[in-house]
């Protein structure tokens, strides 16, 4: 009898696929991305470019760590920029509404 080892018919020789990140990280990297867009132009509104910069600086900076990182580093340099200018103009509103600079236009 001529000895030959059996061979299981449904054996590969890959190796295992690791499992994936989950989509959620990468999900919330990329909306944060897509406010700190947003909020550079909302900036000049203070009622609403507050509340999307600081949405894209928490979102993107939960995104970090997703394999879209790159866009999340992003969101949060661009929210942090459009906090930063909408608190400036916030700031120059109430000083020259204080100081009564708008009493003197005439339309």
């Amino acid at each position: 009898m001529d000895s030959q080892p059996i061979e299981p018919a449904n054996v590969s020789n890959q190796r295992p696929v690791p499992p994936q990140k989950s989509d959620s990280k990468r999900t919330l990297a990329i909306i944060g991305f897509i406010l700190g867009i947003l909020s550079l132009f909302s900036w000049l509104l203070p009622i609403c470019g507050f509340p999307v910069a600081i949405t894209a600086v928490i979102l993107s900076a939960l995104g970090i760590n997703s394999s879209k990182g790159g866009l999340a580093i992003a969101g949060v340099i661009m929210g942090g920029i459009a906090i930063l200018l909408a608190l400036l103009n916030s700031v120059l509103g109430m000083f020259l509404g204080l100081t009564g600079y708008f009493n003197n236009i005439q339309f």
